[in-house]
């Protein structure tokens, strides 16, 4: 059964041991507490046995039976002969009475997850099901030791530096312990190498061997690489992102029409928000429907901040597993509504996130002046990342300059003074980041050049020189030597889009485009070559050009292609236009290799220029 399982014990043609033989001898040893199904009788007295204690004074709860469907209760009564003739459970005339009910399964043929309607109707009591009982009444008389569950974060920051993994499940793990219910089942072994991992996993089956708990093959993913799905994330050497299966629900996620769905669905992608910049900010027009002294109003603020939410967690970052040998960044952001930041690490030249965080103003904060909001961003943000940034030196990066003199103003208000004693636990350095937009809106104090609305998109074209910014941010934060200033004096266009969220997703796909990676580091280096034609401003590559213009270098990463392809070609504004003429208006604003060739694909499917051209 094993060897089938694993394909592990092959020779190769030339009789030669392959890889994964010393795996299969290792699966092998172990085989006897590796099976599908576990032994009959009770388990074994171990060191830790468990005990229900009961309130004082508590009395038993007896619940009206649920009524099942006939395929529910002839899958029941199935379900009950098995545990019976195992000898799990036994007959009893306790006057504690719970529940149960019928959970579908995914097929183990076909791989589908059936809904309960389609399993009912289905008729068929085989089909596999996971029966659950309703200890809610039971737990409410329970006297239930406080132990303290570890943050899914921690577990893992644990994983930092691994690149091979294993997920074990426990066969049927809540009848491996006597009166016990498991939290979870899943066991994650981690290693950096393959000859770690090995000796890893000997030691986990050593240990399940002698505490006979048994493990069932058909559920690992054994000796998976590069990634494994793990607490509803996919984990891999590169990081931590969202589980596309839990994308696909939130992608199909129907559109609120009550509080009670709201509070679903800011439940399900508040789970997610460490991977959201600015998640507070996008979920304000919604939190707001959540206040009992708001009437409910759906209108399309409150759509389009649904929308962005979804499309934010569809295509949300890889959050890097934080390596402790390396130096962190913070960068925080501070509105009237909103207080956040992320933290961050630079590997090989680029910025990578490891975490979002933001937070919800409240009335009296959002009053407070410009530089308390981004202090308090900054003390909410140290205090979030605590356990990153304790006891080593890390920079912190505002855009309110005057954040910096206040740190050293010698008279300060008790509240202020209060933040300052927080903020002397840690080791940082401030530094003053200008924003990109207050460069280009700030250096010659004018009005854009002109405006543009292409689909979902706002174009802003605006005159920019390096001269015009050093004299805003200070000769000595940008040259070796202030002569430099004089030879500088050419002006250029810079399209600005107007899309915070659009510019960070074409930031974080830079490191997916082998090119753009190889550019970045030739900017880095400052080769000729490539600083002629390509220029970083504030972390946004852009393409120069002959007639002065510089537009977006556009990694090559499908949804990031497709959503321009979209708005230029299929938005109502454009009215499907040609490969020429879309071809056109893209490059005013945007620039990757083989970007005709791409449109004309695009277009080629397009359904209604299909049409059009058939006549149809």
């Amino acid at each position: 059964m094993y060897t089938e399982v694993f394909h592990l014990d092959e020779v190769a043609e030339d009789g030669k041991m392959k890889p994964y033989d010393d795996v299969a001898n290792l699966v092998r040893e172990f085989a006897d507490y590796l099976r599908e199904e576990l032994p009959e009788g009770l388990p074994h007295e171990r060191d830790i046995e468990h005990c229900v204690q009961l309130k004082q004074g508590a009395v038993p709860s007896s619940r009206p039976l649920f009524r099942h469907a006939h395929v529910g209760k002839e899958a029941l009564q199935v379900f009950v002969d098995k545990l019976l003739r195992k000898k799990w459970i036994e007959r009893s005339s306790s006057p504690w009475v719970s529940n149960n009910y019928a959970v579908p399964k995914r097929d183990p043929v076909t791989g589908e997850l059936p809904t309960k309607i389609q399993w009912v109707r289905g008729g068929d009591p085989s089909k596999p099901v996971r029966w659950v009982i309703d200890y809610r009444y039971v737990n409410s008389a329970t006297n239930i030791p406080r132990i303290p569950i570890p943050r899914i974060n921690e577990d893992f920051d644990r994983l930092a530096g691994a690149h091979v993994f294993t997920l074990i499940d426990l066969a049927s793990g809540y009848h491996q312990m006597k009166w016990l219910l498991t939290r979870a089942n899943d066991i994650c072994v981690f290693s950096k190498n393959r000859s770690d991992h090995l000796q890893h996993l000997r030691r986990v089956f050593e240990v399940l061997r002698s505490e006979q708990l048994y493990s069932r093959p058909s559920k690992w993913h054994f000796f998976a690489q590069p990634q494994i799905r793990f607490l509803g994330h996919i984990v891999s050497g590169e990081g931590v992102r969202v589980n596309p299966d839990k994308t696909a629900a939130i992608a199909n996620w129907a559109c609120p029409q009550s509080v009670k769905d709201l509070q679903s669905f800011l439940g399900f992608a508040g789970y997610y928000r460490h991977f959201v910049r600015s998640y507070a900010h996008l979920v304000l027009p919604l939190s707001e429907l959540l206040k009992s002294t708001t009437e409910w109003k759906w209108g399309s603020e409150q759509e389009f901040a649904f929308n962005t939410i979804e499309k934010t967690l569809i295509s949300a970052p890889i959050l890097r597993l934080p390596d402790m040998n390396l130096p962190f960044q913070v960068t925080t952001d501070a509105s009237k509504t909103c207080v956040g930041g992320v933290l961050s690490q630079q590997v090989d030249g680029f910025d990578h996130p490891v975490s979002f965080y933001s937070r919800k103003l409240s009335d009296t904060e959002s009053k407070w002046a410009a530089h308390e909001l981004e202090l308090y961003a900054i003390k909410h943000c140290l205090g979030r990342w605590r356990s990153y940034l304790l006891g080593d030196r890390f920079v912190v990066h505002t855009d309110n300059s005057a954040c910096r003199w206040f740190l050293y103003h010698p008279n300060v208000s008790p509240k202020m003074a209060r933040w300052l004693a927080f903020f002397g636990q840690f080791n940082f350095e401030l530094v003053h980041k200008m924003g990109t937009s207050n460069v280009v809106a700030d250096a010659l104090s004018r009005p854009p050049v002109c405006v543009t609305t292409v689909g979902s998109f706002v174009f802003k074209t605006r005159f920019v020189t390096r001269a015009a910014k050093i004299l805003i941010e200070g000769a000595a934060a940008f040259l070796p030597s202030p002569m430099e200033v004089a030879s500088i004096g050419h002006a250029s266009l810079l399209v600005v889009v107007e899309d915070d969220l659009f510019v960070r997703d074409v930031n974080a796909a830079y490191v997916k485009d082998k090119d753009c990676v190889a550019i970045l580091r030739g900017l880095q280096r400052r080769e000729e070559r490539v600083c002629e034609k390509y220029d970083l401003l504030d972390g946004i590559l852009v393409v120069k050009s002959e007639d002065a213009v510089r537009v977006l270098r556009i990694p090559h990463v499908d949804s990031i292609l497709l959503r321009l392809m979209h708005d230029f070609h299929d938005a109502a504004d454009v009215a499907h236009p040609c490969v020429e003429r879309t071809m056109v208006a893209m490059r005013q604003y945007f620039w990757w290799p083989g970007m005709r060739e791409h449109i004309a694909q695009y277009i080629s499917t397009c359904e209604a220029c299909v049409r059009h051209k058939s006549g149809s």
